[in-house]
């Protein structure tokens, strides 16, 4: 399910589940942004074992072509670090703040030889980059090294939290929905009015424009929201806190 009607389902969800938990029972919190300016942050504890997770659910559909340790070797050979053999077993670390025309973006990647990262990351367009200590800090421009540098300061409280599966995705939704919402206010309109072409679909396209803009509203009210994502071959769990 793509990330905005899970993220829809999980407020709903969350909103009915408030009146099920006992009043003694603090209400869980989700971790803040690690930067005033992050719209979004992704962290992946164990990189190497993400990539086997994600081997196993593709091999179930595609069992001849995805073989163990496929994913590694790609990413590694296009870092030029052949297996990810030099990657250490830290949280990497994705940043996403609001950028001029696209958002800006940084890169933390913990590594035995973090210079090697940014040799590789300068080949693949992100010409912008930082050592710090052992973190391999890559971006594409001024904004986003200056974001990662933020964030990298902060590295070792950010990582104290242990993660609940593969991923934990923090998004910041009233300034995602602030600085984005018109764009996303637009594709939403081009998919009604894509939908209303279809045979039965012209009642399901008057109500994704309602449906949309009662979900923005909310959304826009929302400071943070926490999701920690966890694969395996047979399942997807989502484990969400707003």
């Amino acid at each position: 399910m793509p990330l905005l009607p899970r993220l829809r389902s999980a407020l709903l969800l969350s909103l009915i589940g408030l009146g099920t938990l006992p009043a003694q029972e603090p209400l869980p919190k989700p971790d803040a942004q690690p930067d005033a300016s992050a719209l979004a942050t992704i962290i992946i504890p164990d990189l190497k074992t993400a990539l086997t997770h994600i081997e196993l659910i593709a091999q179930r559909f595609s069992p001849e072509t995805v073989k163990p340790g496929m994913l590694a070797a790609m990413l590694g050979g296009s870092l030029g670090d052949p297996g990810l053999s030099t990657l250490e077993n830290k949280p990497v670390i994705v940043v996403i703040a609001p950028g001029v025309p696209m958002p800006t973006m940084a890169f933390i990647v913990p590594s035995t030889k973090a210079q090697g990262y940014l040799d590789a990351g300068a080949a693949l367009g992100m010409v912008m980059g930082k050592t710090v200590g052992n973190l391999a800090i890559l971006a594409r421009d001024p904004d986003g090294q200056a974001l990662g540098e933020r964030v990298a300061a902060s590295y070792a409280s950010l990582i104290a939290t242990p993660v609940k599966g593969d991923l934990r995705i923090l998004i910041a939704p009233d300034k995602l929905f602030a600085t984005y919402g018109p764009f996303m206010t637009m594709g939403l309109q081009r998919a009604a009015m894509q939908m209303a072409k279809q045979p039965g679909q012209e009642m399901a396209a008057k109500i994704l424009p309602l449906e949309a803009a009662a979900f923005l509203a909310i959304a826009s009210e929302i400071t943070a929201s926490q999701m920690d994502v966890a694969l395996d071959a047979q399942t997807v769990s989502f484990d969400t806190v707003i």
